[in-house]
């Protein structure tokens, strides 16, 4: 992570850009975003700076427009109380038997574009893998299927 307080105040010591990205900081052209930015937000090389003013910085710097949605986040967002209803219904379908019924329907959608969707339009989560509890047998069942298998746990300590 760029050290952007280590950046502003090697600017105001009087450093440039070049000499910034000399001594390994950041790249040069990162260094010129991160002072181009101070210079905007009133950072002049004499001024103190406070962590506000580093934060503010860092955020303009950093602030990525969001892309535009794909087509294919497009035409599943256009199906997605269909998608909801398959996922979250009273029998939810799997998320691969969900891209097939799409694709019956003339979607092709990859099944990594709708797993993203699902998950972050919809909240939709996996099951947990391994053992359920209620899968489990309770401990005293599991005590009892060792003692029916003839194995005594003080004669053959190592073998249970």
């Amino acid at each position: 992570m760029t050290d952007v307080r280590g950046v502003i105040h090697r600017w105001q010591e009087g450093q440039s850009a070049r000499q910034i990205a000399r001594a390994g900081v950041v790249d040069r052209k990162t260094a010129l975003r991160y002072i181009e930015t101070a210079r905007r937000c009133g950072i002049e090389p004499q001024s103190d700076i406070s962590d506000e003013l580093v934060a503010e910085v860092a955020r303009k710097v950093q602030a990525r427009p969001h892309p535009p949605p794909s087509s294919a986040w497009q035409t599943l967002e256009a199906r997605r109380a269909q998608i909801e209803g398959w996922l979250m219904g009273p029998k939810p379908l799997q998320l691969v038997r969900v891209q097939k019924r799409l694709a019956l329907e003339g979607v092709q959608v990859t099944y990594s574009t709708l797993r993203r969707f699902a998950h972050r339009e919809l909240g939709w989560r996996e099951r947990p893998s391994g053992v359920s509890a209620r899968e489990a047998p309770p401990a005293s069942e599991a005590l009892a299927q060792s003692t029916v298998s003839g194995r005594d746990e003080q004669e053959h300590p190592d073998e249970l």
